[in-house]
């Protein structure tokens, strides 16, 4: 039977390591730039890949499984890092997917108007079964808890951007009466939007 001695074994180590880090790096770069992970069973892309990497490109399971989640607890470290001095806005849209489901999307930004420290993301996107003020509110809530897992800092949210569905004036004025310094503003682009299918309507024939 054969038996590896300690150099094969340290060299075999060596090269795991460097397979796990191709991995975190691979996925990093596909979320970064927005390649989907199906793209990796593609054989060109597989090949291409290997050939001039010499690693392995992994199922895009393994990535789902051992390496999305670092990337993404790098992404909100990061985002809460920016925004952890800073007052913010919140702007919140539902639509619905190919599926027909309810997508709710919540992205955050910073008051500040310094321009180096005017930062916004997409901070959460998560499926509602019901487009409805309690299911915005809760929404909002679930992405405040991402960006202070400790505890809402109600002071520090001031402003609220939405649509003007009923059901979003009245989510805000629900969370009005959450955070104490919080103002409600319908988007302009939206109601120029609704001006402009008015105008397709009455002129089509």
């Amino acid at each position: 039977m054969q038996t590896l001695n300690s150099g094969q074994i340290s060299t075999q180590q060596t090269s795991i390591n460097n397979q796990n880090d191709f991995n975190s790096d691979l996925c990093q770069f596909l979320v970064s730039t927005n390649i989907p992970f199906y793209r990796l069973l593609m054989p060109e892309f597989k090949a291409f890949i290997e050939k001039y990497t010499y690693f392995k490109v992994p199922d895009p399971s393994t990535l789902w499984r051992y390496n999305l989640k670092n990337v993404y607890n790098s992404v909100i470290s990061y985002i809460r890092e920016k925004l952890s001095k800073e007052y913010i806005w919140i702007s919140v849209d539902e639509t619905t997917d190919c599926m027909g489901r309810y997508v709710v999307s919540v992205i955050v930004g910073s008051m500040n108007m310094d321009k180096d420290k005017n930062f916004k993301f997409v901070l959460n996107m998560e499926y509602i079964k019901k487009a409805d003020n309690f299911a915005i509110v809760q929404c909002v809530n679930n992405a405040l808890l991402i960006l202070w897992p400790e505890g809402i800092q109600y002071l520090k949210v001031l402003l609220f951007l939405s649509d003007a569905a009923a059901y979003m004036k009245l989510a805000g004025k629900t969370l009005r009466n959450i955070f104490p310094k919080l103002i409600h503003l319908t988007c302009m682009a939206h109601a120029l939007h609704n001006v402009c299918e008015k105008i397709v309507l009455r002129f089509q024939f």
